[in-house]
């Protein structure tokens, strides 16, 4: 079993600045895991973590392009990763909405 933890709405002043995303591998996992957003119109990857251990979190992200203002729904998959073999473990998914206001 694995727990994720992302903020349902990430507000970015404009496409090039940061959003709080508030992402969360939380203590009682026992796996790290790796974090990546995908629009769901066209499955466009636009923001893809490192690896995050358990009790880890990532406050603030920034979109691998800049993003024109409006609302995007998007999909957060997080992968889990056994931390001494690497291996894949599992994966957990939650729709949010990527919101860029200027």
């Amino acid at each position: 079993m694995m727990n994720i933890s992302i903020a349902a709405v990430i507000t970015f002043p404009d496409g090039a600045s940061e959003g709080e995303a508030r992402i969360e591998n939380i203590a009682a996992n026992p796996m790290g895991q790796k974090v990546t957003i995908a629009l769901k119109d066209g499955d466009e990857v636009v923001y893809e973590s490192g690896a995050i251990a358990p009790d880890q979190h990532i406050q603030n992200i920034k979109l691998s392009r800049d993003l024109e203002p409006g609302e995007y729904a998007a999909v957060a998959t997080f992968t889990g990763y056994d931390r001494e073999t690497h291996k894949k473990t599992g994966q957990a998914a939650a729709e949010i909405t990527l919101r860029v206001e200027g």
